[in-house]
């Protein structure tokens, strides 16, 4: 890519410029004269006349990737052409270095005597975007309506997705091709695709180990926001329920505490038989006020754990199956059913972190106003 804002132009190396034109005041370049090179497009100057103008006399013609040859042109052409109508006219046998004029092979991407970057000749073909279907100009890296990678085209068409997942892309999942469920889980194919089978010829449940652990955030993290917002408010719910016994488990911790903190130790940090059986008392009369507290709150987290367990992959195998039929009912177009489709999918950070902080919040709030009107 060329930098336009360059100003600072180059001293002449050994190529020979006698015979040749200074495109500011029009005379010829004789021997000894002074003469620099625009950085950019390699056009020479007097370097008086760089001072004078302080600016290449072919700025204007920078954008359209315009480099200065010493290859004859015919009267009607004008002195200086864009790069396409160069190309043409040049021969790529060999490459010819704008800078030193030296000779590279044709495929070369360096001039081999001073290193400038070589011009090659570039396709006229347009690429098109496999996602979207617009055509973009060869030189193109991305796509300028989605801003999908073009040179990742390919792999796309290959879906990367489904491999190791023992899936061939027209493998029927239920009414849904495996292609297009690879597409929607993504890098987790290799994980689901399976249970995904198992649900679609007739298995009633399938465990969720991720949903276990992370519920309810996993249905966040999924994009499950429908079934996330219900075990977010369960989990919240039975929290609020669960508040008494919650209160009773803290309020024992204290007292046990408060009863070893009381329990005076001699200077020879022996502690006396009276002592000893103080701190037994205490810790006895801890667990059978917490023990059945710690059960109560465990058993229900269990239980809420496995509920999103049990359903996790269900609930996500629905979602993508309704997910892709909407897609494909929408449009015809091949391309842009497959970025509607990973876009739909995939996962989400910001969902995950904005449940774990609104969960936080809401609770931290529905203690405060509990601790106030109780």
């Amino acid at each position: 890519m060329y930098n336009y804002d360059v100003k600072k132009p180059q001293r002449r190396n050994h190529m020979d410029y006698t015979k040749e034109t200074c495109k500011s005041c029009g005379k010829e370049f004789a021997e000894g004269d002074d003469i620099v090179v625009c950085p950019v497009c390699a056009t020479p100057h007097h370097r008086e006349c760089w001072k004078e103008n302080n600016r290449c006399v072919n700025e204007e013609l920078h954008a359209e990737g315009y480099v200065w040859s010493k290859a004859k042109k015919s009267k009607a052409q004008p002195e200086a052409q864009p790069a396409e109508a160069a190309a043409e006219s040049q021969d790529y046998d060999s490459a010819v270095c704008h800078i030193c004029g030296s000779e590279n092979p044709k495929d070369a991407l360096h001039c081999g005597s001073c290193g400038a970057l070589l011009a090659q000749p570039e396709s006229k073909e347009d690429v098109t975007c496999t996602f979207c279907g617009r055509k973009n100009p060869a030189n193109a890296f991305s796509c300028s309506e989605c801003g999908a990678p073009l040179t990742l085209s390919a792999a796309t068409d290959d879906n990367p997705f489904l491999d190791s997942t023992g899936f061939a892309p027209d493998d029927m999942i239920g009414s849904t091709k495996a292609d297009n469920l690879a597409r929607y889980v993504q890098s987790s194919s290799r994980r689901y695709l399976p249970k995904f089978k198992k649900l679609a010829d007739g298995k009633k449940t399938a465990f969720n180990w991720a949903a276990f652990f992370l519920a309810p955030y996993w249905f966040f993290y999924r994009k499950l926001y429908k079934a996330g917002i219900f075990f977010a408010v369960l989990f919240v719910s039975v929290s609020l329920l669960t508040y008494g016994v919650q209160d009773k488990l803290l309020t024992a911790t204290e007292e046990y505490y408060t009863a070893i903190e009381s329990i005076q130790v001699s200077d020879s940090q022996v502690p006396a038989q009276d002592d000893i059986e103080k701190a037994r008392q205490a810790s006895n009369e801890f667990f059978r006020k917490a023990a059945p507290c710690e059960a109560i709150l465990i058993g229900i987290s269990i239980i809420e754990r496995l509920i999103c367990a049990l359903t996790a992959n269900r609930f996500y195998y629905k979602k993508a199956t309704d997910d892709i039929q909407t897609i494909y009912k929408s449009t015809d177009s091949v391309a842009f059913r497959k970025l509607m489709t990973m876009r739909r999918g995939g996962v989400s950070l910001i969902a995950l972190f904005t449940c774990f902080l609104g969960m936080e919040v809401l609770m931290q709030l529905l203690v405060y106003i509990a601790n106030q009107f109780m």
